[in-house]
């Protein structure tokens, strides 16, 4: 796949990318600001796990135009079963705004803990509203996808 620019660009879609990839439509995806998690385990002197794996937190921000787009934010911070969200790195879309293609994503299972709304509005000086939404999440598991090979890493075991 061609890299059309030097940045990495990033889109959230909620929905398993790693099962449904090729029904995503382009008006579902949100722009994502930025994202980060930390993974940790804990390890003797001799470099062997041990224990269970420390909690991952994945903590990212989206921005929304529009308030409905944050409902599904909403819905899985009030749901007990987990949910699944994916990241989308550097996405193609077809003409019929259907994904196409990708570099790389990550498919996270977990619970949404918070959720935080920043309203920003230009409706006074003609411009759109806009919503920076920020969220962290328990993670349960992430899927790797990558072109030639996925990856499993699971945190949570039942």
């Amino acid at each position: 796949m061609q890299l059309l620019s030097k940045e990495l660009k990033a889109v959230l879609v909620m929905a398993d990318i790693s099962e449904l990839w090729a029904t995503v439509i382009r008006d579902k995806c949100m722009s994502v600001d930025d994202f980060r998690y930390r993974l940790a385990r804990k390890r003797d002197s001799n470099g062997r796990t041990y224990g269970s794996s420390e909690p991952v937190m994945l903590s990212f921000s989206v921005r929304l135009n529009s308030a409905d787009q944050a409902e599904p934010f909403y819905r899985h911070l009030t749901n007990d079963e987990y949910g699944t969200l994916s990241f989308i790195f550097n996405a193609t879309f077809s003409d019929t705004k259907r994904l196409v293609g990708f570099d790389d994503a990550i498919a996270v299972e977990g619970y949404i803990v918070d959720v935080q709304e920043h309203f920003h509005s230009a409706a006074l000086s003609g411009g759109e509203e806009q919503i920076i939404l920020r969220a962290r999440m328990l993670v349960r598991s992430i899927i790797y996808l990558a072109e030639n090979d996925n990856k499993t890493l699971c945190f949570i075991h039942e």
